[in-house]
């Protein structure tokens, strides 16, 4: 987490390259920008789901790498994180966040 244009987007970008460079199927890496009015009034279980529906991705066998960026637009984003986090052990979730305060007042769960 840290303030706007600091360059967060850009990191994560990096690191699906890196996992795409290492050999990582594209199929098994999830971005969204929950900042966008398509996806942030959507829970994240539906998010991941349909990001399931679209690559085919079992996420009980496979590795993957879900990549949330301003995930601070999602309502209660941080209840519904640790579930996804306990659900589906093989997923690796990233998140970011602008909203420096609201985060931290948030990430005591």
């Amino acid at each position: 987490m840290g303030p706007r244009r600091v360059g967060k987007t850009v990191m994560i970008h990096h690191a699906i390259q890196t996992l795409l460079s290492k050999g990582v199927k594209p199929t098994a890496i999830g971005y969204c920008s929950v900042d966008n009015p398509v996806y942030n009034g959507l829970s994240l279980d539906k998010l991941i789901d349909y990001f399931g529906q679209c690559d085919g991705i079992s996420f009980k066998s496979e590795p993957t790498y879900i990549f949330l960026d301003e995930i601070q637009y999602l309502r209660q984003w941080e209840v519904h994180l640790k579930s996804a986090v306990d659900t589906y052990p093989k997923i690796k979730f990233v998140a970011s966040g602008s909203a420096a305060a609201a985060l931290r007042m948030k990430s005591v769960e």
